[in-house]
């Protein structure tokens, strides 16, 4: 029974070497090994091997295609008992599935690949394989068995004395470390793997470190410190031609930069990380790279562009997410049809003493076909009418509803042109109702000058009632009801400016708001100071203090200030 199910899975291998090079005879490198495992068939090794090279090259791109010729390539191995190379059929199997987001599978395969290495005495293999068990657990949550496979892996590493296996160890144990906010050992880890990898001179691992030790510093918040690691690598990067690299390094940057504040050189670093995904065709970073872009147009305030980007990100991901899914979909499809055909074998294998009863069956399975094709046809073109029907009633309803959205649409241009009207004409009363305050408060200023050369020239008794009247002047130019009908005008066109101004501030003074609400109209010193009936000293000297309240810098402008609010 074994041999048959090998025999099917060797053809399917077989068939699918030759269409899928008949189907892309100018454009697949794997052309070459699809031509020698059709001459390979009698050496069952390189075979062997031969096969899982291909299917190892399909691990990303197809892997249904990759399950076929590896589980084809696994078992031919387990038939001549080659424990190596089984373990790198199940250790690339585990990869598959990694791929596709099924850990579970993926481990269940990982394991059986370090049993099988260590059959062999595959010092090498089994520490790479614990790598890669490792970052299975971490996906599936288990932290403290990821740690484990890495701590296990470095230490054969340690034993074979290979530089590069205990570098990547360290930087990988590092990356579990900051993903638990283990700074410190985060840190260790990546700088011990980052000395290993420069006395080997593996740049590209340098470069890799260079931007996981910016990454911990970036989570600690010590941006100056990330951004000079995360520059270095980029330059590493650039010099290897290293673009997929570049494009996260960019992306980084462009974190910086907008943590930061600088959100012109965020935009600057982020397009270029969009540039080179676009150019790489790498759809999760061009994703990532429009999202980036939306958080720093949002925090300029500019949020159409934030959210054209983040639409466009969003769009970019769902496609991501279905072309993910279509590759699971073909693989779990694979799985179905290898495991229905081994059954068919199985059930042909018992029933292979009644060829009649088989050739019933068949004739009777032809039949049916024929009649479920009939029936199929009389269906389909009864559908196809019933579609007709429909299509004909939703192109009537749409046209409705394009005439309903028009009528909608004119309503809330007409609302939108009024409310336009009223909002011009409250603005012109309030400009109305501030120029005439400062055209009584001129008067009442003028009128207490007058008022006080009468008093020092008067004699004592009239002295008294002049007094008196300048202090009437002085409560009328100061508490005039007349600012009530400003501050309700003032409030229809900004109404929520005095409410975010207290929410920022909530020990402003009445006085102080009254200011803020004459700065806001772009209404100069001079008429200020008439209207509040101060002097400039006196407004200066407000103006300080409410500087002061709203703890502004020396630098920012306080008109400029209450003008975002």
């Amino acid at each position: 029974m074994n041999t048959i199910r090998l025999k099917y899975n060797l053809l399917l291998v077989v068939v699918l070497a030759f269409f899928t090079q008949s189907s892309s005879a100018f454009e697949n490198p794997t052309d070459s090994l699809k031509k020698l495992l059709r001459q390979k068939q009698d050496s069952e090794k390189e075979w062997i091997e031969l096969s899982t090279k291909l299917g190892q090259l399909y691990v990303y791109k197809y892997p249904d295609s990759a399950y076929i010729y590896l589980k084809s390539a696994l078992e031919k191995a387990e038939i001549t008992g080659l424990s190596s190379e089984i373990g790198n059929c199940q250790r690339l199997l585990g990869e598959v599935f990694f791929n596709q987001g099924l850990f579970q599978q993926s481990l269940k395969h990982h394991l059986k690949a370090n049993n099988y290495y260590t059959q062999a005495n595959n010092k090498t293999a089994i520490a790479e394989n614990l790598l890669e068990t490792g970052m299975v657990y971490y996906y599936l949550r288990q932290f403290s068995n990821s740690e484990k496979s890495y701590q296990n892996a470095l230490k054969i590493f340690e034993k074979l004395n290979l530089a590069s296996g205990k570098a990547n160890a360290m930087g990988k144990l590092g990356h579990l470390c900051e993903k638990k906010s283990n700074f410190t050992m985060a840190l260790y880890y990546q700088r011990e793997a980052l000395k290993l990898y420069k006395k080997i001179n593996d740049k590209a691992g340098t470069a890799l470190i260079l931007e996981n030790i910016g990454s911990v510093y970036e989570d600690r918040e010590q941006y100056k410190e990330a951004f000079n690691y995360f520059t270095e690598s980029l330059q590493y990067n650039i010099a290897l031609g290293n673009r997929k690299a570049m494009v996260s390094n960019y992306n980084n940057l462009g974190d910086i930069y907008r943590k930061e504040g600088d959100y012109q050189q965020a935009l600057v670093y982020t397009s270029k990380a969009l540039e080179e995904a676009t150019i790489l065709k790498d759809m999760f970073q061009k994703s990532a790279a429009y999202k980036d872009l939306s958080k720093t147009f949002n925090l300029m305030g500019d949020y159409k562009k934030a959210y054209e980007n983040l639409e466009t990100g969003r769009n970019i991901y769902e496609e991501i997410f279905n072309e993910e899914g279509t590759k699971q979909l073909a693989l779990m499809q694979t799985l179905y049809d290898i495991d229905k055909k081994n059954n068919e074998i199985r059930l042909l294998e018992k029933e292979s003493r009644y060829n009649y009863s088989i050739k019933a069956v068949l004739l009777l399975f032809i039949i049916l076909i024929v009649i479920s094709t009939v029936l199929i046809i009389s269906r389909q073109r009864l559908k196809i009418r019933k579609n007709s029907e429909l299509i004909e009633k939703n192109k009537k309803l749409h046209e409705k509803e394009q005439a309903l959205i028009k009528a909608e649409l004119q309503n809330t241009l007409l609302k939108e042109k009024q409310l336009t009207s009223e909002v011009q004409l409250k603005t012109k009363e309030l400009t109305s109702n501030a120029l005439h305050l400062i055209r009584k408060n001129k008067l009442l200023e003028d009128l207490k000058v007058d008022l006080e050369t009468i008093n020092k020239n008067g004699k004592e008794d009239p002295h008294k009632h002049v007094k008196s009247l300048i202090r009437k002047v002085d409560y009328s130019i100061i508490q005039d009801n007349e600012w009530d009908d400003f501050r309700k005008s003032f409030e229809q066109v900004h109404s929520d400016f005095i409410k975010e101004l207290r929410r920022y501030c909530p020990e402003l003074s009445s006085t102080e708001l009254r200011l803020c609400s004459l700065i806001k109209l772009n209404i100069s010193s001079k008429d200020i100071a008439t209207m509040m009936g101060i002097t400039h000293d006196s407004l200066r000297v407000a103006r300080y203090r409410l500087r002061k309240k709203l703890m502004l810098r020396r630098e920012e402008s306080l008109s400029a200030f209450i003008q975002n609010i």
